[in-house]
């Protein structure tokens, strides 16, 4: 199912996005013109935003590193794409290598129930506890009785 629901995704027509555009140039050029209204005429407010410390040498020692570690990012950047087209073309040979071999993972993760049932078991039930024996007790019982509404009439009472 979710295949032919990935199959049937599509971009918004011509006709939608046209408006968007102008929308989107129109709030960069009135949020480029009225700043002044917003922050102040001829304020300093975004001056001291970016401060360089005369005795903070990193960013002199940054331009001395090597090229290699300056191209690391974009490395990642290209293998994490290669990656992701590997695995969106050969995604069915990945899903039958995982289902093959990780069959009791795979059964026990694709079968909600499962997850939910341990979920509940060991956080969503424990809270529910918590909460009844310490907060129910405490506050609705306790704190709420004698200083709410009930307490002060029982106090104010002749």
């Amino acid at each position: 199912m979710f295949r032919i629901t990935i199959k049937h995704l599509h971009e918004s027509p011509f006709f939608i996005g046209v408006p968007l555009i102008i929308l989107a140039i129109g709030s960069i050029f009135f949020g480029f013109f009225a700043k002044d209204l917003f922050i102040g005429s001829g304020t300093l407010f975004l001056a001291s935003n970016i401060f360089i410390d005369l005795y903070h040498n990193v960013i002199i020692d940054t331009e001395y590193i090597p090229t290699f570690v300056k191209l690391l990012p974009f490395f990642f950047t290209c293998s994490g794409f290669l990656l992701y087209t590997l695995i969106h073309f050969y995604s069915y040979f990945f899903l039958y290598y995982y289902i093959f071999f990780y069959n009791y993972i795979y059964f026990f993760l694709s079968n909600k129930w499962h997850f939910d049932k341990l979920y509940n078991v060991f956080f969503i039930r424990n809270i529910f506890v918590f909460s009844k024996k310490n907060i129910y007790h405490f506050i609705d019982k306790g704190f709420l009785e004698v200083f709410g509404p009930f307490g002060s009439y029982n106090t104010l009472r002749f």
